[in-house]
Formats: C-alpha cells, structure tokens, sequence
C-alpha cells in the first residue's frame, strides 16, 4: 500500500513572499530553523520552529518572524524540491551574510535568488535600470540638441 504524506506547510529553505508595501511587486526572503540561529532556550514558550532571512532598506540583512515578515498579509510559498542536505546550504547561505547593508540594486530578490541558486539576479532592480538607463538617454539626448 502506498500512502502519500503530506508537504509541511513550511520547510527550511522555502521561498516567502508578500506584497511589497509600495503595492509594487513582491518582497521576497528564505525560511530558516531558528534552532539554526538561537538556542531552543532562548525565548521559552515564544520560540518560532521558522523565522524568515531577507534584506529590506533601512534594516539591510536581517532575521524576523513569519508573523513580522507577512504584516498580515497573504503569503506565498514555493519550495524546490531539495534533499535535507540542500535545503541546510541553503538555510547557512541565507544567514550567512546577517547585518549586511541594503542596496538598491541587491535586493531582497536578487538575494532570495543568490541564496537559493547561486545567481544573485533581480527581474525588478533590471527592469528598472533598463528604464533608468533609457529615460537617462532621452534627457541626454534633449540637452544635447538644445546646445545647437
């Protein structure tokens, strides 16, 4: 007999995200053991079995709770399909940088994909250099033909 058991609906490793506050995008960081992080001791009867890495502005790199990454909204996870050895490279990947200043064009996406697959890339941060980069050339351009 075959018995299917059901996914946790969370795991080490796990991809969360939620509606950036902005409205615009997603905000994106990994699912890490807190046993991981802190002694089981350390906040008796408050100890989270997960707290979640991500980077934000003004914060930088940091550990919270699910409760305070969400701001209670919906979230969304994915996961990759891992062995526990994978999913534990993954978690000290994504703590491994903790404090680490936030910038513009290393995000909590292009860290969520850095942590998780090796590629530290942001679809959000390019698509918005790419506009930059031509609203840049336009205005370039119309002080240059003012000069004749």
């Amino acid at each position: 007999m075959i018995v299917n058991i059901p996914e946790p609906p969370l795991q080490e490793a796990d991809i969360i995200s939620r509606p950036k506050d902005s409205g615009l995008g997603e905000h994106y960081g990994t699912i890490v053991r807190t046993a991981l992080l802190l002694p089981p001791n350390a906040f008796p009867y408050l100890y989270p079995k997960f707290v979640v890495a991500h980077t934000m502005p003004g914060a930088g790199k940091t550990v919270t709770t699910i409760e305070e990454f969400s701001k209670g909204r919906q979230c969304r996870i994915s996961r990759q399909n891992r062995t526990p050895e994978e999913r534990l490279a993954v978690e000290l990947a994504a703590t491994s940088d903790l404090g680490r200043p936030y910038a513009a064009l290393d995000n909590c996406e292009t860290d969520t994909n850095r942590v998780q697959f090796g590629i530290a890339t942001s679809p959000t941060a390019n698509l918005l250099s790419g506009v930059a980069i031509v609203v840049g050339g336009f205005v370039a351009g119309a002080l240059l033909s003012d000069r004749d």
